[in-house]
C-alpha cells in the first residue's frame, strides 16, 4: 500500500486535518477572549474536537481498511458546518480528501471463516457509528451541554453562555474514546 495514491491521499488528508485543527485552536487562541468559565480552554477543545477524525483515518490508513477512511470524512463533514461565521468550512477539504482517498483504496474481503467472519458486517456498522460519535463528542461539548456562569479574574469580572461544563466534556471524551476504541479494535482485528 505504501507508495499507492490512496495511500498517499490518505496521508495528505491525515495532515492537513491535523494541520487546520491546529490553525484553528491558535485562531481561537488569539482572535477570541475565550471565557475563564469555561471548564477546558475552548482553543484546545476545539482543536481536540476537530483533529480526532485524524486519529480515525490513520487507524484505517495503517490497517488498509477504508471504511475507517470514509468514516473519519463522513464524521468531519458535518463538523465543517458547524459555526455560522463560516471558520470551520476550511474542513470540508481534509473530509473530501478522506472520502477520496476511501474511495481509491480497493476493497478488502474479510476472511470467510475463522474468528474474523463478521468483520464485513462490523466493518459496516462502524462507518455509521464513528461518524456519529465524532459528531455527537463535538455538538455535546459545544452545543448541547453547555451552560452558563460568572466568573472573576484580577481586573474584570464577567458573566457568560455557551460555556463547555464538566457534563459535556465528559461525554465528549466518552464518544471519541469510544470512537476511537472501535476504529483501534476493527485496525487490530484486521492484521490478524
Amino acid at each position: 500500500m505504501r507508495g499507492s495514491g490512496h495511500a498517499d491521499l490518505a496521508v495528505l488528508a491525515i495532515a492537513a486535518n491535523i494541520g487546520l485543527s491546529a490553525l484553528l485552536g491558535v485562531f481561537l487562541l488569539i482572535a477570541t477572549a475565550w471565557p475563564a468559565g469555561d471548564v477546558v480552554p475552548r482553543p484546545i477543545l476545539v482543536a481536540t474536537l476537530f483533529g480526532a477524525p485524524a486519529i480515525v483515518a490513520e487507524l484505517g490508513r495503517r490497517s488498509a481498511r477504508r471504511q475507517l477512511i470514509a468514516a473519519a470524512g463522513i464524521g468531519l463533514v458535518p463538523q465543517s458546518f458547524l459555526a455560522f461565521s463560516g471558520v470551520t468550512l476550511i474542513f470540508a477539504i481534509p473530509a473530501a480528501m478522506y472520502l477520496a482517498a476511501a474511495a481509491r483504496q480497493p476493497a478488502s474481503r474479510p476472511p470467510s471463516a475463522g474468528p474474523n467472519r463478521g468483520l464485513g458486517l462490523i466493518l459496516a456498522v462502524a462507518t455509521v457509528v464513528i461518524p456519529c460519535l465524532l459528531v455527537a463528542a463535538t455538538v455535546a461539548a459545544l452545543i448541547v451541554l453547555t451552560g452558563s456562569g460568572c466568573w472573576s479574574t484580577a481586573t474584570y469580572t464577567a458573566c457568560g453562555n455557551g460555556l463547555t461544563t464538566w457534563p459535556g466534556l465528559a461525554t465528549a471524551v466518552g464518544c471519541l474514546a469510544t470512537a476511537v476504541g472501535i476504529a483501534s479494535w476493527i485496525a487490530r482485528a484486521s492484521a490478524s
